[in-house]
């Protein structure tokens, strides 16, 4: 059994709701009768995670033309040593 009571568990939850700092957008339309706070939370958490997964495949893509980019620098390098050498 809990030590808090259904009022006590209520207000903590409103707590981390109102922590989760929500756009203009998100409260009108999870507004305070609109979506259950746990529910809200959730979609919260999952929108956070897939902003976090866009951004690591945004950096895998950035270190991939990085890559290229020192290949394509590398080959150039070759290519302008041959073309004086001939």
């Amino acid at each position: 059994m809990s030590c808090w009571n259904k009022q006590e568990l209520e207000n903590m939850l409103e707590d981390v709701v109102n922590e989760l700092n929500l756009s203009e957008g998100m409260i009108e339309k999870h507004g305070p009768l609109g979506t259950a706070p746990a529910e809200l939370v959730r979609i919260v958490l999952d929108r956070k995670d897939s902003e976090i997964r866009a951004l690591k495949q945004g950096f895998k893509a950035n270190e991939l033309i990085l890559i290229l980019g020192g290949i394509i620098i590398g080959v150039a390098s070759v290519a302008t040593a041959i073309y004086k050498l001939l």
